[in-house]
């Protein structure tokens, strides 16, 4: 078989790079004897292209050198996420929130109150929960955003992720930051992510090029706004990614269960109910695109039902996925009503927050917040500097949406950047929801082919499932009242997914149109690179500016690096 030049043209370029960083004092590219950040930089690049291309070279099966490169691109990505996390420090991380540690010790104590306790200056208020009540007692001691009820304080967000702290403490004891748990979470979602992107490639796109399957892990890992929330690691960032950390790791043990099996697989079922249990125990929300994915595995199994008439072989996988499922719904049920004497109160309602929730719990969801949220989630741009990091994201009164009609009560958002502007590879998941149009106006190709047929239905099971996870999720955040980009990790990884299969579906079509399928390519490329840059860069700022609070003297030599 004729072997391709461009991995040896790789490995020339490769060394070539690596020679000139190694000898550019000699060669007078560089006066300086010491080396700086440019050279190791450059020192890395060559070596990473040797590596790559030697796989390529040395390694004669597409999905091993796959494989090889997922791994190569993990550690890049992981690399990044510990830089955010750590502020630039990489061994120290500075300390953020406690509040899931504050949870995970009162389980510990088998209680589910924390244990900083109210003191009398906040329960002798006429009214705790009132904002200017407490602003003229600052002696009054409250946990901010956690919940005050019957003299104890407790927190809104869901404890699962306390639940694994709680296990973990007892071999790591000590505190345990929230910016650990966001960690774990992010880290864990990416590798689910990763490992959903490639079979999902393998089952059906094995014969596009692996560049594909590879450009999609690396977007899974740095889209918007995962550094973001690695850049402000606190108990909300905690919360938002372990949901999104178990919702994607049950969907994809859905789909791996149902996937062109005869018989679904049980105990993928049991995991997929016990991981989106896990998923709405973390962030409540999450009920709803939950409810999308349980209706869709529902579907596909009575559908093949209708097909068979095999009652056995149907009620016994909506058996083994509903036990999971009820008994996680029955836990949490029991926790609220432990806590707030009702199963459907979370403690939302008995924050002592910045505003009064109890007297505006009606108006924290609106359809009046719709057009203030789609301008502010999808169409804010964001602000360009002449220095490093050369853009940052406007504040949260700086808006053309704030003039929009919206409630008295209290609408606000912070710092956010739309997604049009930092996520524009996302656009491309328009390509399986026009697929899916026209297949319900009969206006697609049909293949008689069994195999054809069960790959068609697979594949039209996983992308009405992520439309529907991600239009509910979507919807959610447009109707409340608080706008913030945290928000978006919400439906951002389903919909990253969604966007990777519309790639691949136009990079498939235009195969025939050679012409075509290049730009294409090139177009799909140049909104990836776009989306990487602009939301690792907008993060660098972030929420806070915390890498130039944090760590100065990082981000003066970063602003120094980047005027030469």
């Amino acid at each position: 078989m004729k072997k391709h030049p461009i991995p040896t043209i790789a490995l020339i370029l490769g060394i070539v790079i690596v020679v000139t960083a190694v000898s550019a004092n000699h060669l007078g590219l560089d006066r300086n004897t010491y080396w700086g950040t440019s050279r190791v930089a450059l020192l890395a690049i060559g070596i990473l292209i040797v590596i790559c291309s030697a796989c390529f070279a040395l390694v004669s099966s597409k999905l091993k050198r796959v494989y090889f490169l997922t791994a190569l691109i993990g550690i890049f990505v992981v690399a990044i996420y510990v830089w955010f996390v750590s502020a630039g420090f990489w061994a120290d991380w500075p300390a953020t929130t406690n509040y899931y540690d504050m949870l995970a010790t009162s389980f510990q104590h088998g209680q589910f109150s924390l244990g900083s306790k109210p003191n009398s200056a906040l329960l002798s208020l006429p009214d705790p929960y009132d904002v200017q009540a407490r602003k003229s007692h600052p002696d009054a001691f409250y946990i901010f955003d956690g919940s005050l009820y019957n003299g104890k304080f407790y927190l809104y967000w869901g404890p699962a992720p306390a639940l694994f702290l709680a296990a973990v403490k007892f071999l790591i004891p000590g505190d345990i930051g929230d910016q650990y748990i966001v960690f774990a979470s992010v880290l864990g979602l990416f590798i689910i992510q990763s490992i959903f992107v490639l079979k999902l490639w393998q089952r059906f796109f094995p014969d596009l090029p692996a560049w594909t399957a590879l450009l999609g892990i690396l977007l899974c890992g740095l889209i918007s706004p995962m550094t973001w929330m690695l850049d402000q690691p606190e108990i909300y960032e905690a919360s938002i990614a372990s949901g999104q950390l178990f919702l994607i790791g049950g969907l994809f043990f859905a789909f791996t269960a149902l996937d062109n099996k005869i018989s679904p697989s049980a105990w993928r079922l049991i995991l997929t109910g016990v991981l989106l249990g896990l998923a709405v125990a973390s962030r409540l929300t999450l009920v709803l695109p939950v409810a999308i994915i349980v209706a869709m595995i529902v579907g596909w199994i009575v559908q093949y039902y209708f097909w068979t008439r095999d009652f056995t072989r149907t009620w016994k996988p909506l058996t083994v996925l509903a036990i999971p499922l009820l008994a996680g719904a029955l836990l949490l049920g029991w926790y609220n009503w432990a806590r707030f004497g009702s199963i459907f109160e979370s403690g939302l309602r008995y924050q002592l927050s910045g505003i009064d929730y109890r007297n505006h719990f009606k108006d924290i969801f609106s359809l009046s917040y719709i057009p203030a949220n789609l301008y502010n989630y999808l169409l804010t741009p964001f602000k360009v500097l002449r220095t490093f990091p050369f853009s940052k994201p406007y504040s949260g009164d700086q808006s053309f949406a704030l003039s929009h009609s919206v409630p008295d009560f209290y609408y606000s958002r912070e710092k956010i950047t739309g997604l049009l502007y930092t996520a524009p590879f996302l656009l491309l998941a328009l390509i399986p929801a026009y697929a899916l149009a026209m297949k319900i106006f009969g206006k697609h190709s049909k293949d008689s082919s069994a195999d054809a047929n069960a790959n068609h239905r697979s594949l039209t099971w996983i992308s009405i499932t992520l439309i529907g996870a991600v239009l509910v999720s979507f919807i959610t955040i447009m109707i409340y009242f608080y706008c913030t980009m945290r928000f978006v990790a919400d439906f951002t990884p389903a919909l990253t997914l969604l966007a990777l299969i519309g790639f691949w579906q136009g990079y498939q079509f235009l195969s025939r149109w050679r012409m075509f399928q290049i730009p294409y390519a090139i177009l799909a490329i140049g909104f990836a690179g776009a989306t990487i840059v602009i939301s690792t860069v907008l993060a660098i700022t972030g929420y806070k500016g915390r890498f130039s609070e944090l760590n100065p003297a990082l981000f003066h030599s970063l602003v120094v690096f980047f005027r030469q």
